[in-house]
């Protein structure tokens, strides 16, 4: 195999990161109910890391560290505050990346 053949994937990972963010969004929640916001706030970042890509490409990076600098200075009600409109900004970023919820026309079908 020469130097400029083309190689393909024989493995499509985007199903397994699509269900490891339905994982991160399922602990974040967890933990939000039960009031552990450090938690939370790790678990986010692991969202941010999961998602770089698709902030960076969608000129998302200014929004996310605008967030992430009121989180760190954040305690009690104002630091759940910052939490939810980071996992809003990231959920987001991740249905503008086609990994989360899709809208279609609701005079479509989608039948071809």
């Amino acid at each position: 195999m020469g130097y400029n053949d083309q190689k393909i994937s024989r493995f499509n990972a985007a199903a397994l990161k699509i269900m490891n963010l339905n994982n991160i969004w399922n602990d974040s929640r967890y933990h939000r109910e039960q009031g552990n916001l450090v938690k939370v706030r790790w678990i986010l970042d692991s969202a941010e890391m999961e998602l770089g890509v698709d902030i960076q490409k969608f000129k998302r990076s200014k929004e996310v560290d605008d967030v992430n600098n009121k989180i760190k200075d954040s305690k009690g009600l104002k630091l759940y505050e910052s939490l939810v409109e980071k996992e809003t900004i990231l959920r987001n970023v991740e249905d503008q990346a086609g990994k989360g919820a899709t809208y279609g026309d609701p005079d479509e079908d989608d039948m071809d």
